[in-house]
């Protein structure tokens, strides 16, 4: 077993002749093997008329192909104990194949073919479809991933990015094969694409197997189409829906970017994201479970996309309590803004950093890594990122805070009682801006609320009496 001091190897990078990018980085130690391809193309990269299509390829592309049924991929992989599986994203799609490191060279043949040789036959299409039909459903029953897909929607409202990724009913209604073939030859370029295996891997040797299975993939004459500029839009959606138990609600303020990682901010970001939902000891755990009971967890997380991103504070509860719990929120982020500790601080530094290390001895995907590979031909170091946190300071998670507050913010809630989720205005009157942070004769902002209610000069939802 690794320990948390063994030294983390940087991806190896290479380059087939027709753009294909080869990264390969090995994990002292482990015996397995973690293959796939990354294609930057996903959701967000497609027209209005083929809305979902980037996740129904990633379907089909585990059906036939030109080389071998779905029943003999399956079969040669499961019986050596490897398997494959894929995602989409709004940037990006990958698919993968993990198992013992000597099926490496099975495992690139595998993705090759399924890729290149796709049959996308419109009888497999009809059937897949219904299989997508019900994914939807599924998602469309559980809240929390409903909501996840609204909030993007308030937050990135009539842009590409903002709709869902899998698309709708009636959108997987309207795929055809000649539609998914043209996607394909649009984005599934050699040099939109990178092949990445790490674990118990020689690059040397991918680098062969990829000239072997890729080097002769032609590059299409269409350029990959750019996409439009994100743009944080302050939307708010309220879905009130008697079908779940609980209401589910979340609140994003704009955020950094995959442009930014590796930049003071990003590391910033993810600290004040554990500071305020990243453990038990986290202040919203603390305040909204441990002390008012009033939900079961509550996830803070710091999401980044090409050009832009955002940060997510989400959790579900009783309709009835939603205006308790914005409160809380509302002063804690108001508190972090002018009273944050060294011991806030400290704890999430070390989760971030424990959480990285874990990460970097497994086999597990960061498609960021590949975004980043992209981009400058290299991907930071874990030293590179551990000297990142530990550089964060209490005037950096400060200052920080009171530009999300000063900034861009999104709402969305979904449940029973979905409506009785504050306005952004609302919300937005119960955060102190930059110029009102500090205020003289109390040690923060908090404190000044909790006075002033105490001196009914300001009501609950923070509005003057008087």
């Amino acid at each position: 077993m690794l320990s948390m001091n063994t030294p983390y190897e940087k991806y190896k990078i290479s380059n087939l002749a027709n753009g294909l990018i080869i990264a390969t980085r090995n994990l002292l130690g482990n015996e397995a093997s973690f293959c796939g391809l990354y294609v930057s193309s996903g959701a967000r990269h497609e027209e209005d008329y083929e809305r979902g299509i980037a996740h129904g390829i990633e379907h089909m592309l585990h059906k036939d192909n030109e080389k071998r049924t779905a029943e003999e991929v399956n079969d040669r992989l499961e019986m050596v104990g490897s398997r494959r599986d894929a995602m989409t994203s709004p940037e990006d799609t990958v698919y993968f194949v993990w198992g013992g490191h000597e099926q490496t060279s099975l495992a690139i043949e595998t993705l090759a073919q399924q890729v290149r040789y796709p049959v996308l036959s419109q009888k497999q299409l009809e059937l897949e479809k219904r299989a997508i039909q019900e994914e939807v459903k599924r998602n469309q029953g559980v809240v929390s991933r409903r909501d996840s897909c609204q909030i993007m929607e308030a937050a990135y409202q009539d842009q590409n990015i903002g709709r869902s990724v899998i698309g709708a009913v009636n959108d997987i209604e309207n795929f055809s094969s000649a539609k998914m073939q043209n996607f394909l030859e649009n984005h599934y370029q050699p040099d939109n694409i990178i092949l990445f295996a790490y674990g118990n891997v020689d690059h040397d040797e991918v680098v062969e197997i990829a000239k072997n299975n890729f080097g002769d993939m032609a590059k299409h004459k269409n350029e990959v189409k750019a996409v439009e500029p994100a743009r944080f839009t302050e939307g708010e959606i309220r879905t009130d829906d008697t079908s779940y138990a609980n209401t589910h609600f979340t609140i994003a303020f704009e955020g950094t970017s995959l442009e930014e990682r590796g930049t003071p901010k990003h590391y910033e970001s993810e600290i004040l994201a554990k500071i305020l939902g990243g453990g038990n000891s986290s202040r919203l755990s603390s305040e909204l479970r441990g002390k008012e009971g009033i939900v079961y967890d509550i996830s803070v997380e710091s999401k980044s996309f090409s050009d832009t991103g955002m940060i997510t504070i989400s959790t579900e509860m009783s309709g009835d309590n939603i205006p308790k719990a914005i409160d809380v929120i509302c002063e804690q982020i108001n508190d972090i803004a002018s009273n944050v500790t060294q011991k806030d601080i400290d704890i999430a530094k070390a989760m971030v950093i424990t959480n990285k290390r874990m990460n970097k001895n497994a086999l597990v995907l960061n498609p960021d890594d590949f975004f980043q590979i992209r981009k400058s031909g290299t991907s930071l170091s874990i030293d590179e990122e551990i000297k990142g946190y530990e550089d964060v300071t209490i005037e950096n998670i400060q200052d920080l805070t009171k530009k999300l507050i000063d900034g861009k913010m999104a709402t969305s809630s979904l449940g029973p009682q979905a409506s009785k989720m504050p306005s952004n205005a609302e919300i937005s009157s119960k955060l102190f801006k930059r110029e009102a942070v500090q205020f003289a004769g109390y040690d923060s902002a908090s404190a000044y609320v909790k006075s002033r209610r105490d001196s009914a000069e300001i009501e609950p939802d923070g509005r003057k009496t008087k």
